[in-house]
């Protein structure tokens, strides 16, 4: 039984539990059931594939819009990652702070592109290089983080920002 009212040809977005992907379904029908126990109200939704389900038999988070889906995913992986860089940072003072006299200290190390044919830098901050890739429909950056993996991401900036 649902919580949350929902409208009829409204399009939902439901983020998988382990949170890697987004499902798109459509409201196809309201059912409404009164019996001896109460009432209730249900739905069934519809795959962007055609197959249709009721939506409390599908496992995750429904969202009502992408704005929504966008910003709780922003703060999973915001939180995600400030645990692996704390996480890293207790250890490599635990590991290499081994005396008194020894110091420990959290260093900014730049890290050195490598630009391959097509690609031109665009912009350098904080430890990420950014880079564009022309010739596609689209621009797709590369983020350089600094651990040295690279992450490709769309980005459309404000104007008047720079790296």
């Amino acid at each position: 039984m649902s919580t949350r009212a929902y409208t009829v040809g409204s399009v939902l977005f439901i983020l998988s539990p382990g949170n890697r992907e987004v499902l798109p379904v459509r409201v196809v029908e309201e059912v409404y059931r009164k019996n001896l126990s109460g009432q209730s109200t249900s739905y069934i939704v519809q795959t962007t594939e055609g197959t249709s389900h009721s939506l409390e038999d599908l496992e995750g988070t429904i969202f009502s819009s992408t704005e929504e889906v966008r910003a709780t995913m922003y703060d999973l992986l915001r939180r995600k990652v400030d645990e692996v860089v704390d996480v890293t940072h207790q250890l490599a003072k635990d590991t290499f702070m081994n005396s008194d006299n020894d110091v420990y200290e959290d260093q900014h190390v730049p890290v050195v592109p490598t630009i391959e044919e097509g690609q031109e830098i665009v912009g350098q901050r904080d430890n990420l290089v950014v880079e564009e890739v022309k010739g596609l429909s689209e621009t797709v950056s590369h983020v350089t983080l600094p651990d040295g993996s690279v992450a490709k991401v769309s980005v459309n900036l404000p104007e008047g920002f720079e790296y």
